[in-house]
């Protein structure tokens, strides 16, 4: 599917837009510049050309294509964060794919931030609708629920972008679709809520040689979709840390990692590699999925720091360094410790 879509944009960038002109300009008068609404069988097969177009150029965590039937009809992935319950009776059979995404030309509404990941739920039109329940990074409660909404993306012909719009109904932690969708949730209120939000510091040991390690640690969401895409990169599973912000700053204070550190038989230092920032906002790591280019450069899609850690002397090195790293703003201590060999 991404090879296809990346085939088509490649071969007809200037057909499309000349296109979407033409198209923009049949709707304007009826005050539709989306072409959502169109009876126009030839704009609604250009609607849909688009649409394949655009979803070809979002970058895809997962993509799994399930057979449904009786006894097998929920889909499930922790992995991922989605559970879809799709009704089908006796002898019934669908195909239904879901294509998790972390990033893509997406458009959000002033005042709303993404709180999961994107999915991009392709089944066909159902007699009933199917229950679908994503994960969220919010810590959820009576007095957040209400802030909480979920969202469907359509194309927009003019603005050649997938537009995100609030799904008008009370949040109650599931919603019901009949058909196809690209579906995700967002929050209402401003980033200021700082204990609201919960997010997750990876650490992945990439061993050099004996005793010497990359430490790499990685600033997420709390979300399982975002663990996925960062442990693709590394080709194997981080440890994890919670935390959330504690200071009106709103930002990691990184000062503890900007020089180099020794302790009993170890010796912690920045990347010699790798730029070593003073600070990383709270808005950088919540709108990692927005940033230019962030589904381009897998290495770079999170905020992340780079450590040298190695064990100079191992008589007196224990297995964990016995301070920790305090990362000011934040109530998150990071611990370092001896990698398996």
């Amino acid at each position: 599917m991404a090879l296809a879509g990346t085939a088509l944009a490649v071969t007809i960038p200037i057909d499309i837009d000349s296109i979407i002109y033409h198209s923009y300009n049949i709707h304007k008068a009826k005050n539709d510049p989306t072409g959502r609404t169109a009876s126009n069988k030839a704009v609604k097969m250009l609607n849909n050309t688009i649409e394949g177009l655009l979803k070809g150029m979002c970058h895809a965590i997962d993509e799994v294509e399930y057979e449904v039937q009786i006894g097998k009809n929920i889909l499930r992935d922790e992995n991922c964060g989605y559970e879809i319950e799709v009704p089908v009776k006796r002898k019934e059979q669908h195909k239904v794919t879901v294509r998790t995404i972390f990033s893509g030309p997406f458009v959000f509404p002033g005042g709303y931030t993404l709180v999961s990941a994107v999915y991009d739920i392709t089944m066909p039109k159902l007699p009933q609708p199917a229950t679908i329940k994503l994960e969220h990074c919010v810590d959820e409660s009576d007095q957040t629920r209400p802030d909480l909404c979920f969202a469907i993306g359509s194309i927009d012909l003019k603005e050649k972008k997938i537009t995100i719009e609030e799904v008008d109904q009370e949040f109650n932690g599931s919603i019901q679709q009949k058909s196809s969708c690209l579906l995700c949730i967002l929050h209402k209120k401003t980033l200021q809520d700082k204990e609201v939000v919960k997010y997750a510091a990876q650490c992945f040991y990439e061993r050099q040689y004996k005793n010497f390690w990359i430490l790499n640690i990685i600033f997420t969401k709390l979300l399982s979709a975002n663990f996925k895409y960062a442990q693709e990169r590394f080709g194997f599973e981080g440890s994890c840390n919670l935390f959330f912000f504690d200071s009106y700053m709103l930002s990691l204070d990184l000062t503890c990692f900007k020089n180099s550190h020794e302790f009993s038989g170890w010796m912690v230092s920045p990347n010699e590699d790798e730029e070593m920032p003073s600070t990383i906002s709270m808005e950088d790591i919540y709108c990692a999925e927005l940033r230019e280019g962030s589904a381009k450069v897998h290495k770079k899609a999170f905020p992340s720091i780079s450590l040298y850690v190695y064990i100079f002397d191992e008589k007196t090195a224990t297995d964990e360094i016995d301070v920790s790293f305090k990362i000011g703003g934040t109530n998150l201590s990071i611990n370092i410790n001896r990698q398996k060999e």
